[in-house]
C-alpha cells in the first residue's frame, strides 16, 4: 500500500510540472519587431499598445483587429486589405507580448484586454472614428453591435 501511495505521488508532482512546463511554453514572450508592406498603414502606439493604421478615406466606420494567440498584427493584413475596399478604416494592433507590445508572458486576455481597450481609445479619440466595432481571426465586423 505504501509503494502504491508512493508511486501514486510521483505521478502527481510529475504531472503538475509537465502541464507547468507546457503552460510556460504556451505562454510565453511573442515579442519582435513588425514590418507592414507599403499599401498606408500608418504606424499607431497608444498606451503601451503597437498597431497599423489603415485609413479607408472615412471615418465613418472603422473596425479593431485582433489576432490569435502567438500570432501578430501582420496576420490581419488581409483583413484590413479587404475592410479598406469597402470604405471600412481599421487599426491592427498586437496584444500584449505579442510583436512589438512589450509584455513578458501571454495571459490569455487578462491582460490583452487592456490593448484591445486601448485600440478602441485610440479609434475614438485619435482617429475620430464615429462607429467602431471588433474582428478577431474568427469573425467579420458586425457595426449592428457597436462599441461606443
Amino acid at each position: 500500500m505504501k509503494k502504491l501511495l508512493l508511486l501514486f505521488s510521483g505521478c502527481l508532482v510529475c504531472g503538475v510540472l509537465g502541464v507547468w512546463g507546457v503552460g510556460s511554453y504556451l505562454s510565453k514572450s511573442a515579442n519582435h519587431s513588425i514590418t507592414m508592406p507599403d499599401i498606408g498603414f500608418e504606424s499607431v502606439a497608444y498606451g503601451r499598445t503597437h498597431g497599423s493604421f489603415l485609413d479607408a478615406g472615412s471615418r465613418q466606420q472603422c473596425a479593431l483587429l485582433l489576432h490569435g494567440v502567438n500570432a501578430d498584427r501582420t496576420s490581419m493584413i488581409d483583413r484590413a486589405k479587404f475592410l479598406k475596399t469597402i470604405g471600412i478604416s481599421s487599426l491592427a494592433i498586437d496584444l500584449q507580448a505579442h510583436g512589438e507590445t512589450v509584455g513578458e508572458q501571454i495571459s490569455f486576455g487578462y491582460f490583452e484586454s487592456e490593448d484591445a481597450y486601448h485600440g478602441l481609445r485610440y479609434l475614438k479619440t485619435v482617429a475620430g472614428c464615429h462607429r467602431r466595432c471588433c474582428s478577431n481571426q474568427g469573425t467579420i465586423p458586425q457595426f449592428g453591435d457597436l462599441i461606443s
